[in-house]
């Protein structure tokens, strides 16, 4: 029987958030750790394009239409978004937030008609039977979490639970609202919602585990999936120092489960508007964070703490231009080194005040 794991209230994170905020007050460093944990997410959506009750369905779905034109490839799949500003507090600049652990839950709802499968399929595992680069694959399709980014004018950070899936027909590919993304190794967007038909394998930032199951073992209903997300994936750390700049933390969770036209085996997640989540009988998603604050030295341009600052420091910050959230050399704190940085660092020049 898998149980469910149990976690502290959010009064508990309130205090360490509190205390993070004092240490950014005094500290001539980086903080101590905090941790805060939200047992609910602002908004837990089934992202799919004939969804006709968005954001206050019960359960969500989860599974893939590869080799289907008219739909993407990773098709029913979940949007969650934290407000995090009770807990950590917003505003401090992307640089400020060093982001140790990030943790997402979602609870099943389907009763052991899926398979559990928790390594990442390639690309050409998805292709039709007869194809020339189809390979064979293990049971299952995992649950993968990915960032989010916008189109038609729609932020992720500000997109209400109930909005628009498409500006118009919901058929189609590459059309939605929200869509899942990871980043290349310059930190660059690199859409993931149709990496079968677009021939790659995405890294994902996350892979839904769950505890005492192996692989080929039916996923039993209440079973929750743990999703440790890899910061040490290019700009996953400096998008979540973003977001929680910003006050909230958004993720989107997809598979590529197969499915048939009104039919077939594939994980679903309780939602929040889950009567069984109201009585407290299972959980909606669950967000855990453990960051520490990265406060400000007394002489930001000084990147290599030499004392002052000199050509020395102007070579640190070239070297490490691009997305470089808490590094020394993002003199601004705005969570990537670039030609304000290199400006701060001239402007500065000479030596470090006493």
């Amino acid at each position: 029987m898998i149980s469910r794991p149990r976690f502290r209230r959010c009064h508990t994170g309130l205090v360490t958030a509190v205390a993070a905020v004092t240490t950014i007050a005094t500290a001539g460093g980086s903080g101590e750790p905090a941790e805060a944990f939200w047992e609910t997410p602002q908004i837990d959506r089934w992202f799919y394009p004939f969804n006709t009750t968005p954001g206050t369905r019960a359960t969500m779905s989860l599974f893939g239409t590869t080799g289907e034109p008219l739909f993407d490839d990773r098709d029913g799949q979940v949007l969650l978004r934290w407000d995090t500003s009770d807990l950590v507090p917003p505003g401090l600049g992307a640089g400020s937030y060093r982001v140790l652990s990030l943790r997402v839950t979602l609870t099943n709802a389907t009763n052991g008609t899926v398979v559990y499968d928790e390594t990442v399929d390639p690309w050409t595992a998805y292709l039709p039977e007869g194809d020339p680069e189809a390979t064979a694959d293990d049971p299952g399709s995992p649950l993968e979490l990915f960032g989010v980014a916008g189109r038609n004018g729609f932020d992720p950070l500000t997109f209400p639970e109930n909005g628009p899936y498409t500006p118009g027909d919901p058929i189609g590919t590459d059309i939605r609202n929200l869509h899942s993304i990871t980043f290349d190794a310059e930190g660059g967007p690199v859409a993931v919602d149709n990496n079968v038909r677009d021939r790659f394998t995405p890294v994902p930032w996350a892979v839904g585990r769950v505890d005492g199951l192996a692989a080929g073992d039916p996923i039993p209903a209440d079973a929750v999936f743990s999703f440790e997300v890899d910061l040490d994936l290019p700009g996953v750390q400096e998008e979540f120092a973003r977001q929680l700049d910003a006050g909230r933390v958004v993720v989107l969770v997809s598979s590529l489960q197969r499915v048939v036209q009104q039919g077939g085996d594939f994980v679903t997640a309780f939602a929040k508007e889950s009567v069984q989540v109201q009585l407290g009988l299972v959980d909606a998603a669950t967000l855990s964070i453990v960051w520490e604050p990265i406060t400000t030295p007394p002489c930001p341009t000084d990147v290599d703490g030499s004392g002052s600052v000199d050509f020395s420091d102007l070579l640190v910050v070239l070297a490490a231009f691009g997305p470089c959230g808490g590094c020394p050399a993002d003199v601004d704190g705005s969570g990537s080194v670039d030609f304000t940085d290199l400006l701060s660092v001239l402007a500065g020049f000479g030596p470090c005040p006493p």
